[in-house]
């Protein structure tokens, strides 16, 4: 079950936040599960900047974000998904990084990828595409495990 899968039952799942407030009832707001697992990005120089939720990064229990530029100017991010038997991915920004440049938008367009391991200790990077998974590219933002499980990418045993 999907849900399942992030944490969620249909039932009051540990917290009673429904009680608090009505939003966190799933069985009246369904599409509330889907608006946390991203990562958001802060720009901790300004207090009056506005936080960032990015959502090419992919939603999941983020464990990390390991963030790179990589010898040809491209912003990699490495991002491990904190959970038993989900999976390791990658992002990689469609513009270059811009010393004294325009940066902020850097993590919005790019690739996400997943990584398969082979069974002769080789690996490779999986794009998360429409082309390669058969979903929008706001499906994959959404249901990003789903959309590498689609890709037999490798499970990771944390």
């Amino acid at each position: 079950d999907e849900m399942k899968r992030y944490g969620i039952g249909n039932k009051d799942w540990g917290y009673a936040w429904a009680k608090v407030d009505e939003r966190f009832d799933i069985s009246k707001h369904p599409n509330e599960v889907n608006r946390v697992g991203y990562i958001v990005e802060i720009d901790p120089t300004d207090p009056t900047s506005i936080p960032k939720k990015r959502t090419a990064l992919g939603r999941f229990k983020h464990e990390n974000a390991a963030v790179t530029v990589a010898a040809n100017g491209h912003v990699v991010v490495y991002l491990g998904d904190d959970e038993r038997g989900e999976f390791l991915y990658k992002f990689v920004s469609e513009r270059k990084y811009a010393q004294g440049g325009e940066n902020l938008n850097l993590l919005e367009d790019g690739t996400l990828f997943v990584a398969k391991f082979e069974e002769n200790q080789k690996g490779r990077w999986l794009p998360l595409t429409s082309e390669s998974t058969g979903m929008t590219k706001a499906e994959i933002s959404i249901h990003t495990r789903q959309a590498a499980s689609k890709l037999e990418a490798t499970t990771m045993d944390r």
